[in-house]
């Protein structure tokens, strides 16, 4: 699968590097609606089980992409897909900022939502530039990408209060569209997929790849890991009742609609920044649930 003679430690460094940033930037887009949610409720006068649709449509998209993306990856290459994936989001992502109907916006946001399915493009395509002893280092650190939900949570309300929430969608859309075309011009193929197109490793099907699919195993494993990395605090009623799981990635301010400023929201979202990295590697954190402080119930886990 890897060429380590034709493989350099620079070369490694650059694409997971550029991998990493990339990763960032869509998952700073894909919580975009973490800010404009609520204004978006405001101007069309959603109800609460309307606004907690929308809200919860990009998750959806970048679950259930996922699935083709990897796929798509193992035919193709990460370094297509990647880029691809983050243009057809940054169309998405602009067409959020010219509807004005409800089902329109439902339309923008499941596209919005595929950036979330970069994550799977990213380790698919980073893990075959290192050996198997170097992967796991390499997979930690593109997975530091997800910071990029804090930079929306801190920084996208001040270029709210500063342009508006159209200009803040459009200007993540330009973001993006730059990355994807930075993203294909500094990075190269990975090993496995130069084999595949020179004739050197036999293309894998589709039906071969989604063959586990059929296991009922593999659905358990996967229902279990996503309840332990991506579940809701049972005590977090306001959040269950907008029908949003990712809380930790969302700040409930701006998803509840409080009245409080958009500089309070950024600087309270940014304080997450700070909690994160403060987390402590066993035990249980203390987490603000909209109330009052409390303790996770699950001990051992980081977060809750």
């Amino acid at each position: 699968m890897h060429d380590p003679i034709k493989i350099t430690s620079g070369k490694q460094h650059r694409m997971l590097g550029f991998s990493t940033l990339a990763f960032t930037v869509c998952f700073a887009v894909w919580t975009i609606f973490s800010i404009i949610g609520v204004k978006i409720k405001q101007d069309l006068g959603l109800s609460e089980t309307e606004f907690g649709i929308l809200v919860a449509t990009p998750v959806l998209t970048g679950s259930v992409s996922r699935i083709f993306l990897g796929v798509w990856t193992e035919q193709y290459g990460g370094r297509l897909v990647f880029a691809l994936q983050m243009l057809a989001t940054a169309v998405a992502t602009v067409l959020v900022s010219i509807v004005t109907t409800y089902e329109m916006f439902l339309v923008a946001a499941l596209g919005v939502g595929v950036a979330g399915g970069s994550f799977i493009v990213g380790i698919a395509y980073v893990s075959r530039w290192y050996p198997e002893n170097a992967q796991g280092t390499a997979l930690g650190i593109f997975g530091a990408g997800n910071v990029g939900a804090a930079v929306t949570n801190f920084g996208a309300p001040f270029l709210l209060l500063a342009f508006g929430w159209e200009q803040t969608v459009q200007i993540y859309a330009g973001c993006l569209a730059v990355m994807a075309i930075l993203f294909y011009v500094t990075t190269e193929d990975d090993p496995e997929t130069r084999n595949r197109k020179a004739g050197r490793i036999a293309k894998v099907s589709v039906m071969n790849q989604i063959e586990p699919l059929k296991k009922l195993q593999v659905w358990r494993f996967a229902s279990r890991q996503r309840d332990h990395t991506f579940r809701s605090c049972r005590g977090t009623r306001p959040l269950r009742r907008v029908g949003f799981v990712h809380h930790c990635l969302m700040p409930a301010p701006c998803l509840l609609g409080f009245s409080l400023d958009l500089k309070f929201q950024a600087h309270y979202n940014g304080s997450t920044i700070a909690q994160n990295l403060n987390n402590p590697p066993h035990g249980c954190s203390r987490k603000w649930d909209g109330a009052h402080w409390r303790r996770c119930r699950r001990p051992g886990l980081r977060r809750c």
